[in-house]
């Protein structure tokens, strides 16, 4: 018997969840949906930063270096918020 119920808790907690889940990814949608296209342009800034990077750093006698590859992806990420607070304070 208490298999059973435990079972059903676990059912129902598992479709809440997913319930949670759906509705997150549904408002982030919302959020970033009329932003598509200045996404998209940011993400091809990034590929070319990181594309400029390596091969400036390549002339420079320098090998790979993870760190500024990291630095670039936590500019993205800064770019990315911004652009959305912004949208969303002028809405």
């Amino acid at each position: 018997m208490e298999r059973l119920m435990g079972s059903e808790f676990v059912e129902w907690l598992y479709n809440r969840g997913k319930d949670l889940v759906v509705m997150i990814w549904t408002v982030a949608l919302g959020i970033i949906s009329p932003l598509k296209a200045t996404i998209g342009l940011l993400i091809l800034f990034f590929i070319v930063n990181c594309i400029f990077g390596y091969k400036a750093g390549f002339k420079c006698g320098e090998k790979f270096n993870m760190k500024k590859l990291k630095d670039g992806f936590w500019l993205l990420i800064t770019f990315f918020l911004l652009i959305v607070l912004i949208n969303q304070s002028m809405l």
